[in-house]
């Protein structure tokens, strides 16, 4: 459960009184502390908003792609895809799916607190683009094969 402001706050004298109570509390679920200002502040583990920043940064850089690929391809350039610049060596097709792919698992990292299966999914998508941006490659991939494949493994 995520720290909301309905909740009573510590005041900041409790820092010091009920030092635990606050610890534990900020290690749970997120301890609000009251300033004698007004201000409220809340304290929770570095790796709690380390995760948050990084699912909130790739939200907005998955915003900026969307946003691009509205436009016709020739219209569209790396840096309108933020962070996933990477992204724009990948086709036409494969950047919709890449899309679609990372905004549903931007939704599961955010609800679940787990981003190591959106680390793997990103991964997968950075090898996928590193592949189209050699073009010899590309042409090998994409050529229409003539004769069957024959003592392939897979």
């Amino acid at each position: 459960m995520r720290a909301s402001i309905s909740r009573s706050a510590f005041q900041a004298t409790d820092l010091q009184r009920k030092h635990r109570e606050v610890i534990d509390q900020a290690r749970n679920s997120g301890a609000l502390i009251r300033d004698k200002d007004g201000l409220v502040l809340l304290l929770q583990p570095a790796g709690d908003i380390e995760r948050d920043r990084y699912v909130s940064d790739l939200m907005a850089d998955v915003i900026r792609m969307t946003a691009a690929l509205r436009n016709h391809p020739d219209q569209r350039s790396p840096e309108q895809y933020g962070g996933l610049a990477w992204a724009f060596a990948l086709s036409n097709e494969s950047q919709s799916e890449f899309v679609q792919n990372l905004s549903d698992q931007l939704l599961i990292s955010q609800h679940s607190g787990y981003v190591e299966t959106l680390e793997d999914l990103l991964g997968d998508w950075k090898a996928t683009a590193q592949s189209w941006s050699d073009v010899e490659l590309r042409k090998d991939l994409t050529k229409e094969l003539k004769n069957p494949l024959v003592d392939v493994e897979l």
